[in-house]
């Protein structure tokens, strides 16, 4: 299911079709029950049984327990009841099926198979809406909300790597977009905003073939960084030790992304400004990291990439201190024609 096995680039139809098939039949009650009333009308019950848990899955708990829940679904006592589009059983399915359908997109990801996974996002995220849009204002939970601004963002980033820029930036603004939905700003809701405007932010960045590109990059950034320096500031219950040292390090990854972009965009003092506070947050927290621990992994993570930013910075002072004295030895006219075209460039 998630591609990793594929050894060839050639296209495969009835293989595509009969993929297709079967991660849409496995979690919609309706249809696998007609699909094995053919097949028990044709006489191959068993044949048909097989052809729908064929192993497929890997073989761990979680695709026990949905193979499980699956053809519990799939009783005769619940038959009847299944089918009423109104009936709270028929939602029930639909969010199994679109649970289904998620898994499948995720290993589909995590194999590298970024086209069959964005294509499943898709379905996903499609019925997730139509099961919200039909549950009126209250289908529009926070939970819900998260949960579809991760699937929005996922398939963007797979429609990124494809080189679909475009659709990846639309999936990004549909992220934001139903995540403003949410009837409540939770530090859920302000942490999965943050990410998806970094992850626009770093799709202007990464295609950034004009300044209009880098100035939208840096205004995602920016967005990102108020939400996260509100999140940061903002009381939380408790003595939460390792929630302390998430907040700082989220906020470290915004400061570091916008002076890494002020930088670029010739905006030296917002840049050293941004770098500074990074400095202070992770002097912050140094104490409060585990060792061996995941935030530790990201803690380091983000003290290389300061000092390659810093050296950088440091690089670009010194040639333009050098340039500076150049002016003064050799006069002013010299130095704009040829020191100052080296500066900017």
């Amino acid at each position: 299911m998630c591609g990793a096995d594929i050894n060839s680039l050639t296209p495969e139809p009835k293989l595509e079709e009969l993929v297709s098939q079967f991660v849409e039949l496995c979690g919609d009650t309706t249809a696998f029950e007609e699909a094995a009333s053919r097949q028990l009308a044709a006489g191959s019950a068993a044949a048909g049984a097989a052809s729908f848990n064929g192993g497929e899955l890997p073989k761990n708990e979680d695709s026990t327990g949905r193979a499980q829940s699956i053809a519990a679904k799939t009783s005769p006592a619940d038959t009847h009841r299944s089918k009423s589009p109104s009936g709270s059983l028929h939602a029930k399915d639909e969010a199994a099926r679109a649970e289904f359908i998620l898994q499948c997109a995720l290993r589909s990801m995590a194999g590298g198979n970024f086209t069959a996974a964005a294509v499943r996002f898709a379905r996903c995220r499609e019925r997730l809406v139509t099961l919200a849009e039909a549950s009126g204002a209250n289908g529009w939970s926070e939970e819900t909300c998260c949960r579809l601004g991760d699937i929005w963002g996922s398939q963007g980033m797979c429609e990124q790597r494809l080189g679909n820029l475009v659709a990846a930036e639309e999936c990004f603004k549909d992220s934001l977009g139903v995540l403003q939905k949410s009837p409540v700003r939770s530090s859920q809701v302000a942490h999965a905003l943050a990410v998806s405007h970094n992850k626009l932010g770093d799709l202007h960045y990464s295609n950034s073939n004009s300044k209009q590109e880098l100035e939208l990059a840096r205004s995602n950034y920016r967005e990102a960084l108020a939400i996260r320096e509100h999140a940061f500031d903002a009381p939380r219950q408790g003595d939460d030790s390792s929630a302390d040292v998430s907040a700082a390090l989220n906020l470290v990854t915004s400061l570091l992304k916008v002076a890494d972009i002020e930088e670029v965009l010739g905006n030296g003092q917002a840049a050293s400004e941004c770098l500074a506070k990074a400095d202070d947050a992770l002097i912050s927290v140094s104490g409060n990291i585990v060792p061996g621990s995941a935030a530790e992994a990201k803690y380091r993570g983000l003290q290389d990439f300061r000092m390659k930013l810093a050296a950088t910075m440091d690089a670009k002072l010194h040639d333009c201190t050098l340039a500076l004295m150049y002016a003064s030895w050799f006069g002013f006219p010299l130095f704009f024609r040829y020191g100052l075209a080296a500066v900017v460039h």
